[in-house]
């Protein structure tokens, strides 16, 4: 009689552990589900995003691009690849120009690098390898982006100047 209090106990024992652990588990799974966490904090690229669009307009060589800074030093004598203005429809605003340059990346690397010290732009980043460097700076409102570069199979060396602003 005495066994059978003692298992009834036990079994009473573990029911109500087991009551407490389902609980508790049911508790945390609700809290949980009102936590924000990583997984369930919705951002914009889990919403669908229609693609920014943007009006080039390409200018003649032999103009400068709208609003683009004429202090901007230019090798004499380059082939002009690229010479255009470009409106997004967030309002940003973009000049460039890209030639064909003779002088080495080194070089066209000094050149800049001293016309954004000179001229009081602040040197925002810098990436100096051998294949390729950039500089970027800002303005006022205004940012510049250097991008100097060799094609490693055909050598060709480009220099690309990209003025933009927010309008």
């Amino acid at each position: 009689m005495a066994n059978k209090k003692i298992v009834i106990i036990i079994i009473v024992v573990l029911a109500l552990v087991a009551g407490v652990v389902v609980w508790v588990s049911l508790v945390s799974k609700d809290k949980q589900k009102n936590e924000p966490t990583i997984a369930n904090i919705k951002t914009k690229t889990d919403e669908q995003q229609a693609p920014l669009k943007v009006k080039q307009n390409d200018v003649a060589v032999t103009e400068l691009p709208k609003e683009f800074p004429s202090e901007i030093p230019m090798e004499k004598g380059a082939v002009i690849s690229q010479n255009y203005n470009a409106t997004a429809e967030n309002g940003i605003f973009q000049a460039t120009r890209v030639f064909e340059t003779s002088l080495s990346l080194d070089h066209n690397f000094k050149i800049y690098s001293d016309f954004i010290t000179k001229k009081d732009w602040k040197l925002v980043t810098s990436l100096n390898q051998d294949n390729i460097k950039v500089l970027s700076a800002s303005k006022g409102k205004g940012n510049l982006q250097i991008t100097m570069s060799e094609n490693s199979v055909t050598k060709v060396r480009t220099v690309e100047l990209s003025y933009s602003e927010q309008k």
